[in-house]
C-alpha cells in the first residue's frame, strides 16, 4: 500500500500546485405542530368543529406520536357530524392508548359515534392502499430511494393512513438515511474506495425531502451536512465543501482531513496544516500524517517527521 498511498498523495499536491497557478416532537417539547393544535383547539372552543377537525387532523399526521391528538380529532369529528371519521379516529386511539385513563369514557364516545353511523360504519384497520405504501416507504429506503421513501409515507397519508406507525416509517427513514450517510462517509475514508458521486447526490437529495417535512435534529444536521460536504469535494467545488465542512469537522477527524484537503485546494496553507494535524492526532493511518508532511514542505517548513510517521503507519 505504501507506494499507492505516497504517489496519490503527490499527485495530488502537484495538481494543486498547478491548480494554484491557475451537515419526535413530544407533547412536551416545543414544535413546529403546537400552534396547529392550540389553533385546532381554539376552534373547537369556538364550536367551529369542521375547522378543528381540519387541524387537528393535520396536526395528527404531522406528529402522529402525540396520541392525545386522535381523541382529539374524534370529539372534533363527532361534533362536525362526520360520524365515520369520528369512528375511524376513537378506534385509532384506544388502539394506540390501551393504558389511557379515559379509555372507558372514550370508548362510551365511540359506541355513540357507532350508533350515529347507521349500519354500514367503516371498516375496522387501516387502508389497505395506506398500509402498502407505508411498506414501499420502509423498502424504497432500504434501497437508497429516499425521495421516494418519503414519497411514499405522503401516499399513505393521503390514503386515509391515521396512527402512529406514520411517525415509525418518517424515523425508519431518517435512521436508514442516518446509516447510508456513515457508510457514504467510511467508503470515502478507505483508501482503496470512494464514495460514489451518485450515492452521495441520492443521499443529498434524501436530507433535502426531509428537512422539507419537518426540522432536523442537531445529528440529522451534521449527517445533512457531511453529505453535501463530501458531495462538494467529490466535485472539486473546494470553496463549497470547505463552507460545509468547516463548522462540523471537529466532529470526526475523517472530516479534519477532508477539510485539510479543501483548505489546501484553495491555498489555505496554515489552516490547511492546523486541520491536518488535528486529523494527524487523532487517526492511526497513514494518510493525515503524509498530507500533513507534503503540506508543511509546501509552505517551507519541515515535514520529515509526519512524512516518516506517515510510512511508518503504512508498512503496518
Amino acid at each position: 500500500m505504501r507506494g499507492a498511498v505516497v504517489m496519490c498523495l503527490l499527485g495530488w499536491l502537484v495538481c494543486a500546485a498547478e491548480a494554484t497557478a491557475q451537515a419526535g416532537p413530544t407533547a412536551n417539547v416545543a414544535s413546529p405542530v403546537d400552534g396547529t393544535v392550540d389553533a385546532a383547539r381554539k376552534a373547537y372552543n369556538e364550536e367551529r368543529y369542521a375547522d378543528a377537525a381540519r387541524l387537528f387532523l393535520q396536526a395528527a399526521q404531522a406528529a402522529p406520536e402525540r396520541i392525545e391528538l386522535y381523541r382529539d380529532l374524534a370529539r372534533a369529528r363527532l361534533w362536525a357530524r362526520d360520524t365515520a371519521g369520528a369512528v375511524v379516529a376513537y378506534r385509532v386511539y384506544l388502539e394506540s392508548a390501551p393504558g389511557a385513563e379515559d379509555r372507558d369514557r372514550v370508548k362510551g364516545e365511540l359506541e355513540l359515534a357507532l350508533s350515529q353511523s347507521g349500519e354500514a360504519p367503516p371498516p375496522e384497520g387501516q387502508p389497505a392502499e395506506a398500509v402498502r405504501a407505508l411498506e414501499a416507504a420502509r423498502t424504497r429506503a432500504v434501497g437508497g430511494q429516499f425521495e421516494g421513501a418519503l414519497g411514499a409515507v405522503d401516499d399513505a397519508v393521503a390514503a386515509g393512513y391515521l396512527g402512529p406507525a406514520l411517525g415509525d416509517a418518517r424515523r425508519f427513514v431518517a435512521a436508514e438515511l442516518a446509516r447510508q450517510t456513515e457508510a457514504a462517509l467510511e467508503r470515502w475514508w478507505r483508501p482503496k474506495d470512494a464514495a460514489d458521486a451518485a450515492v452521495l447526490e441520492r443521499l443529498a437529495a434524501g436530507w433535502k425531502a426531509h428537512r422539507g417535512r419537518r426540522p432536523l435534529t442537531p445529528v440529522e444536521v451534521q449527517a445533512e451536512t457531511t453529505v453535501a460536504g463530501l458531495e462538494r469535494l467529490r466535485h472539486a467545488d473546494y470553496p463549497a465543501a470547505i463552507d460545509k465542512l468547516g463548522p462540523i469537522a471537529g466532529a470526526d477527524p475523517r472530516l479534519r482531513y477532508a477539510l485539510a484537503l479543501a483548505l489546501a485546494h484553495t491555498d489555505r496553507l496554515d489552516e490547511a496544516i492546523a486541520s491536518a494535524e488535528t486529523a494527524a492526532r487523532a487517526l492511526a493511518d497513514p494518510r493525515p500524517h503524509l498530507l500533513l508532511g507534503l503540506l508543511l514542505n509546501r509552505a517551507g517548513r519541515d515535514g520529515s517527521a509526519a512524512l516518516r510517521r506517515g510510512l511508518d503507519l503504512d508498512e503496518h
